[in-house]
């Protein structure tokens, strides 16, 4: 957007003025530097920073994160308001974010997930301070878990645009899933509802108990690619991501793709058998399903495909999450699912 305003000066350009509303044309010129991109130079103190944070992330530690990082940027010379999140209701919808130079999420990827699907409006930059349990988010993005880096990142970064997309008119950021994996992951998440407990440990041995059910591919769907073709295809599970790890450890084929990027990648196991999908999972944990790709999908068991578009229909009962989040509300995500770009883009702050 700034590209195509180019010829026109920072204190009339109408696109800074929509992102900082309220700002008089000298801070204006000095918003943005734009000899080397869109770096993004924060707008004077006279804003405060907005922390949400997840009291139960981190078993506490989003807590402990949130208050060091107020205090590291008031150290800075700026000012920061706290939120916290509740179970109950959706704070981010009382959120006006053009109060606010910056928002910082601080909790784990379903927190950031909440914040892309709950704020009114997008256009402020937002940061993310990862205390969850894997964090993919801070992996993609090289984003640090120190409250004094993320508190430098708000004043030396820059913003980074992500697209967003939709599934059944929910917005995602990083993955829509519906298969055997789904599945995992809603039983965890029903497990700590439950529970109030996170860990890594729980993920292990509930995949242990749902992968000897999971025989044969129940999940049909259709793919729009990105040179127009509509294919249609059976799995066993299916993911559309623009993260190069799943579960933070597990490195997936892209294609090129990353989270700036405008179209997906579709990656589905067409396994039949427990022993055939526990592979596929653990040669993706070593790291060698990017390079055992090509025979893999000679062999029928993997398909690796840039999309822009995906519907998939199967049981009602198939496991389905977006961005590790299997519920909206107190209602569990199910199919069909349908995925599609939005208009809707964010300012993520990056090194």
């Amino acid at each position: 957007r700034l590209r195509e305003t180019e010829g026109i000066p920072n204190s009339e350009n109408p696109v800074l003025r929509r992102a900082f509303p309220g700002q008089t044309a000298p801070d204006l010129a000095r918003t943005w530097r734009r000899d080397s991109g869109p770096r993004y130079h924060p707008p004077p103190m006279t804003r405060p920073v907005l922390i949400v944070f997840n009291p139960v992330s981190g078993r506490g530690e989003a807590a402990r994160f949130a208050t060091e990082l107020a205090t590291a940027l008031e150290a800075r010379g700026a000012s920061a308001e706290l939120l916290e999140t509740r179970a109950d209701r959706d704070v981010f919808a009382s959120i006006d974010p053009h109060l606010y130079r910056s928002v910082v999420i601080v909790g784990g990827d379903g927190s950031f997930h909440a914040a892309v699907n709950g704020l009114r409006a997008l256009e402020t930059p937002l940061g993310f301070g990862g205390t969850g349990t894997v964090n993919v988010l801070s992996l993609e993005q090289g984003l640090s878990d120190a409250p004094g880096d993320v508190a430098r990142l708000l004043h030396e970064g820059r913003t980074a645009e992500v697209p967003l997309f939709a599934a059944n008119g929910r917005r995602w950021v990083l993955f829509a899933e519906a298969g055997f994996l789904g599945t995992i992951v809603r039983r965890v998440n029903r497990w700590r509802t439950r529970t109030g407990k996170h860990g890594k440990t729980e993920f292990v041995t509930t995949a242990l108990r749902v992968l000897p059910l999971a025989w044969g591919r129940p999940i049909q769907a259709v793919l729009e690619t990105c040179d127009g073709r509509r294919l249609a295809r059976t799995y066993s599970n299916v993911l559309a991501t623009r993260a190069r790890l799943y579960a933070g450890n597990m490195r997936l084929p892209m294609d090129g793709v990353d989270l700036t990027s405008a179209h997906f990648q579709v990656i589905g196991f067409r396994t039949r058998t427990p022993f055939g999908h526990l592979a596929l999972l653990g040669l993706a944990r070593l790291g060698a399903l990017p390079l055992l790709r090509g025979l893999l999908t000679r062999l029928g068991l993997l398909d690796c495909i840039p999309c822009r578009g995906l519907a998939i229909e199967g049981p009602r009962a198939a496991g389905v999450h977006l961005d590790a989040e299997s519920t909206v509300g107190s209602t569990e995500l199910q199919l069909p699912l349908r995925v599609d770009g939005t208009q809707h883009s964010i300012q993520l702050l990056v090194p």
